[in-house]
């Protein structure tokens, strides 16, 4: 494989905002083998934060569950109502 220092070099310089295009480019070596060097980096030096107390939300599960509490969708409403209004206004 490539030398250690080259793949800290390409971790380094991709965590300073250089591309892994640019920075296969100027190390002759793909996009690809910069991904899986960063990877790796990240797999052996990052340490996963300990779960903390946390609510988690589904915003979409959230909307089904007000929707339900009252009685119809206000979007709907709001398109149907317009839609009632373009037909009174043309016919």
């Amino acid at each position: 494989g490539k030398p250690l220092w080259m793949k800290l070099e390409a971790a380094i310089l991709y965590c300073s905002g250089m591309s892994m295009n640019s920075i296969g480019k100027s190390l002759n070596v793909s996009a690809q083998t910069i991904l899986n060097w960063i990877r790796a980096f990240a797999l052996e030096n990052y340490e996963k934060p300990e779960p903390s107390k946390a609510i988690v939300v589904e915003l979409d599960e959230l909307w089904h569950f007000i929707e339900s509490k009252s009685g119809e969708n206000p979007r709907r409403q709001k398109t149907q109502g317009n839609a009632h209004q373009e037909e009174t206004n043309y016919g």
